[in-house]
């Protein structure tokens, strides 16, 4: 287990590193913060000047292409030759036309060491080189080459083409092109082709001097120099753009490009930090942005943390010496001391102060500091407990009569074990007293339990009677309850009878009904058939007189109409007999519809009677149920109260022999309370005597309430 001294050591320790830690890192940072911006500074400008450099670069080059054409554009015998009619010449150039330029195209290319060609481009697709190289134009047309088509974007400037492979030698390069143009016409376009390897030079020496690198970007995003070969353009003039190279990683570093000119902190694709630091050409819109790798940059900084920590360390070391050395011996030592004191003290109890320790406590107790007053505080604790134990020794024996010494008002032990000594002296005086009455009223008891026991009995046997009459009560209430079940069930039958019979008379009804409304058609099918034999009649006396009027030649024919009159008469007569019968059913039937419908209103009432009655005979045969039901549940409570007469009197007898037992145990507890040796009644105090030593005021101690045992008449009457 770590000492106090090593621990406070650690704390002390750790507080100066903390320190130490807190000044060097804000040190360093500030450091930092000065190294990195001065580095950044240094290589900004540095980019600046190199964009600087080739900006005016460039623009020689662009001045140089701006010149010649301004000559071409006043050349008087240039313009005659070129705009002439050359039919016929549209894959060679005029031997005029080669006097003229070529010359001047070679001086140029002579003098310009960055230019390794120059030429000029006509609109039949045909061009003149400085250098004498002739093209194949059988697939080379020069108004079909991008440089040619750049020129005429705008023809009042020079142009600087982005890399591409030339068709002459097969090698990356740039190109500073411009139209021609002589009294207003379009002559040709005039350009100069330069090695990449010059813009390559100057971009990547941009931040060699800080172990950087430096690469080229055109206003789209074209990378057009980069010492990676993964980036740089290839043997086929294929570009690759920054926005979209590594899924995308530098997207967000060149939208901080394009949006000014400036350092950016950005992480690159395979999660190095770097300082990017761009500017952007202002002949071109191209940009130039020179890479520092951070570590480049934290260098300086990081040797500067190997010269201090070191430095820091070695203070650490001898302020840790120093201050364990201080802390061993005011501190550890005597904690020490008490500590093996207090140990001793809590596994074997010994508390008892020897020579020795006084000689320890005499070696510390002098020092003026919370240690020596700890010590001394201990030493008299110590003390104060021994005395105490002393105290409880004589309580211990049975001595109640112990002057217990407190200190102070504050002496939690002394005032406790006085408290103690106080309750002890009014709790066996209490229990002596009570112990005396407990003796009688025990004999008062037995007596009382007896009495109890024998009128428990007598009670049992009256309960047992009154338990077998409830019995009987309870079995006739159950046969009245299954009767009134009973006629319960044979009113419903009959209801459900009753009901039955209304229904078949109302369909009775409904028949009857029928019958009268068939019987109402029936006569009109009479009436019809009677005025049938009505018109019938007529026709036969029609026919009568019209075998008249014939003479001998309607004899037969008034014979037939005789016959068809009499069997009209004969029909019209069984017609009306008829309806006189159907007559009379109709006024039987409507007869009997009547009665039905009496009928049926009386079975209508019969089925309400019947239902109330249902009702009745119901809450007659619920009532009876409940009422055995309850019967029931009071033929159980009175067992129950049997039972509880019978434990009663059964507990009563316990009590009776209980009672005499607690008799011989209360003359016993006498006998043990007689063993101690009490302060005579009054003689003790409330408050605790405080020891003069301590000159402290007497103790505020509330006030006690003494207990007075309740006076006892001759009966004992709560138990």
């Amino acid at each position: 287990m770590r000492g106090i001294g090593f621990k406070l050591t650690a704390i002390m320790l750790a507080v100066i590193l903390i320190g130490i830690a807190g000044t060097v890192s804000v040190a360093i940072g500030i450091a930092s913060n000065i190294i990195t911006g001065e580095t950044i500074e240094k290589v900004h400008q540095n980019t600046l000047y190199n964009e600087e450099a080739l900006n005016n670069w460039l623009f020689t080059q662009e001045t140089t292409i701006d010149a010649l054409a301004e000559v071409l554009a006043y050349d008087e015998r240039l313009y005659t030759i070129l705009t002439s009619d050359r039919t016929g010449a549209a894959n060679r150039l005029e031997d005029e036309v080669m006097d003229i330029l070529r010359p001047s195209l070679k001086a140029i290319l002579d003098n310009n060491n960055a230019q390794f060609e120059i030429y000029m481009g006509f609109l039949d697709g045909s061009a003149l080189t400085g250098s004498g190289y002739q093209f194949e134009y059988s697939w080379w047309v020069s108004y079909e080459r991008a440089w040619y088509k750049m020129a005429l974007t705008d023809m009042n400037r020079a142009h600087i083409t982005l890399p591409y492979v030339d068709a002459q030698t097969n090698e990356l390069c740039v190109s500073t092109v411009r139209a021609v143009v002589n009294h207003g016409t379009l002559i040709g376009v005039i350009g100069a082709d330069i090695y990449i390897d010059e813009l390559l030079k100057i971009t990547l020496e941009a931040a060699s001097d800080y172990n950087g690198y430096g690469f080229l970007v055109s206003s789209d995003g074209e990378i057009m120099i980069h010492p990676d070969p993964d980036f740089a353009p290839n043997a086929n003039g294929e570009f690759k753009n920054i926005s979209t190279i590594k899924n995308g990683t530098f997207a967000g570093l060149w939208k901080s490009v394009t949006a000014a000119d400036g350092t950016y902190k950005y992480k690159n694709a395979v999660g190095t930090v770097n300082y990017y630091n761009s500017a952007k050409l202002k002949s071109t819109g191209w940009y130039m942005i020179t890479v520092l790798p951070e570590k480049i940059v934290t260098q300086p900084i990081t040797n500067l943390v190997i010269i201090v920590i070191p430095i820091a360390v070695a203070v650490l070391i001898v302020a840790a010496f120093i201050i364990f050395t201080i802390i061993k011996k005011t501190i550890t030592e005597p904690l020490t001391l008490l500590a093996k004191f207090m140990n001793k003290a809590g596994s074997t109890g010994e508390i008892a102060l020897k020579p020795e320790d006084m000689e320890v406590i005499s070696k510390f107790a002098n020092v003026k500091d919370e240690i020596g007053q700890a010590i001394h505080g201990s030493a008299t604790f110590i003390n104060h407990v021994t005395n105490i134990a002393k105290e409880l020794e004589g309580l211990s024996n049975g001595d109640l009569t112990v002057d217990v010494e407190v200190l102070s008002e504050n002496d939690v032990l002394g005032v406790s074990l006085y408290k103690m000594e106080d309750s002890l002296n009014h709790m066996f005086e209490e229990i002596n007293a009570s112990s005396t009455q407990v003796s009688a009223g025990s004999k008062q008891v037995a007596d009382g339990a007896q009495a109890l026991a024998q009128g428990a009995t007598e009670q049992a046997a009256s309960i047992q009677e009154l338990s077998s009459s409830i019995t009987e009560i309870a079995d006739r209430t159950k046969t009245n309850a299954a009767t009134a079940g009973r006629t319960s069930k044979l009113s419903e039958t009959i209801r459900d009878n009753a009901e039955k019979g209304s229904r078949q008379m109302d369909e009775m009804i409904t028949a009857v009904n029928e019958i009268n409304e068939s019987s109402n058609n029936i006569s009109k099918i009479i009436k019809t058939i009677d005025d049938i034999a009505f018109q019938t009649n007529i026709l036969a006396l029609n026919a009568a007189v019209e075998a008249a009027r014939a003479g001998q030649h309607g004899k037969g024919f008034a014979v037939v109409a005789e016959e068809v009159r009499n069997l009209a008469s004969k029909s019209a007569e069984a017609a009306k007999n008829t309806g006189d019968m159907i007559q009379n059913s109709m006024d039987k039937a409507g007869y009997g519809t009547r009665i039905a419908g009496e009928t049926a209103a009386s079975l209508k009432e019969i089925v309400t009677g019947i239902n109330e009655s249902n009702k009745l005979v119901t809450e007659i045969a619920r009532a009876s149920e409940e009422q055995s039901v309850g019967i029931a549940q009071i033929n159980t409570g009175i067992d129950q109260v049997a039972q509880v007469v019978q434990q009663n009197s059964a507990t009563a007898q316990e009590s009776a022999a209980a009672s005499e037992e607690m008799n011989s145990q209360s003359d016993m507890l006498q006998q043990l309370i007689a063993q101690f040796k009490m302060k005579e009644s009054g003689a003790y105090n409330n408050n605790p005597p405080i020891a003069e030593r301590s000159k402290q005021r007497r103790l505020a101690m509330p006030e006690r309430t003494n207990y007075n045992p309740p006076v006892r008449s001759g009966d004992f009457g709560k138990y």
